[in-house]
């Protein structure tokens, strides 16, 4: 009996933690037909997903998904599964390497859609889809979404209907602090109004 009460003790002060709820069974799902840049945009949603969420998401090539399915589907209007409703959902298409997130389903967890008309747009979307699940992306690394949010986070997948295209189809950052959009060329008067 006092090996159950020291259960009981250890369990209520928060030193033995016991298993949350199941996450719903979910998939990155990507065509068969997929591009490689396409196969590496899973691969990386895949590995933030782990690293965030402690969640390791089977990925799986298939031709064809159903109202049934949950989790993640990437691709192109030509590499794209079967899926219920059809791409762009409704939404303008994308330019350049835009991208469009897209919620099958209302309610939870649903199955979301990464979709762009280029592979590189596919590999935007699952980086703005990361965005909207709370990670960072800077120029010195990536952060994870905060401790507080993560344990229910993917129990609750974003209900997400939005296109990105980005202004401008040649774009970048100039990161070297040597040239003049470096921050080695401001001086503090140049960071004070008078």
């Amino acid at each position: 009996m006092s090996v159950v009460r020291l259960l009981c003790v250890l369990a209520l002060c928060g030193v033995i933690c016991f298993p949350a709820s199941p996450a719903p069974k979910m998939t990155i799902y990507i065509g068969e037909q997929a591009s490689s840049l396409e196969q590496q945009a899973a691969l990386e949603l895949r590995r933030f997903l782990f690293e965030g969420f402690d969640l390791l998401l089977p990925l799986e090539k298939t031709s064809t998904l159903s109202t049934q399915d949950t989790g993640f589907v990437l691709g192109t209007p030509d590499t794209l599964p079967q899926l219920p409703e059809s791409y762009p959902y409704g939404m303008a298409v994308p330019a350049h390497d835009g991208y469009l997130l897209h919620s099958l389903k209302s309610d939870k967890p649903g199955l979301v859609v990464i979709a762009a008309p280029m592979p590189l747009g596919v590999q935007n979307g699952v980086f703005g889809l990361l965005e909207h699940l709370g990670f960072g992306f800077l120029p010195s690394g990536h952060t994870l979404p905060r401790q507080a949010g993560r344990q229910n986070r993917l129990s609750q997948l974003p209900i997400v209907h939005e296109t990105f295209s980005p202004v401008f189809s040649t774009r970048g950052s100039f990161p070297w602090l040597n040239k003049f959009c470096g921050s080695a060329v401001w001086s503090p008067a140049d960071y004070r109004m008078d």
